[in-house]
């Protein structure tokens, strides 16, 4: 049997999340999570929040007929904090709304839930 080619080289690098209500959803990114706007096309309603470099969660509001995932419910995205506990004091405390507590996982760290305004769920873990 001959020998497959090599897959080519892929990284991965952004994430995107559909929105509604692309303002709200924006300043909630920045503001209240404290993510980093690397990049905004506001009339074509394209956000990106990470670092200058490397992997970053886009925020795009969807359009009627788009296609693609569905605007609010579970993203499966997971952002690091250094102190769980801390950070979901502190997001409540910004106006985040929690889809679920900190809550001890079955590899030793916590994890807890926020939502967008349009119901989108963020993941946090940290120690």
């Amino acid at each position: 049997m001959p020998a497959r080619p090599r897959a080519p080289r892929a990284r991965f690098t952004l994430a995107t999340l559909h929105v509604r209500r692309f303002a709200e959803c924006r300043a909630f990114y920045k503001d209240v999570i404290g993510l980093p706007e690397r990049r905004a096309l506001p009339r074509a309603k394209w956000a990106e929040f990470g670092p200058a470099r490397g992997v970053a969660i886009a925020i795009h509001e969807r359009q009627e007929g788009e296609g693609g995932r569905r605007v609010g419910g579970p993203s499966g995205l997971f952002l690091d904090v250094a102190d769980a506990e801390k950070a979901h004091a502190a997001y409540v405390a910004r106006g985040a709304q929690t889809s679920y507590p900190p809550a001890r996982a079955p590899w030793g760290g916590v994890v807890f839930g926020l939502l967008d305004p349009d119901g989108n769920e963020i993941n946090f873990t940290g120690p």
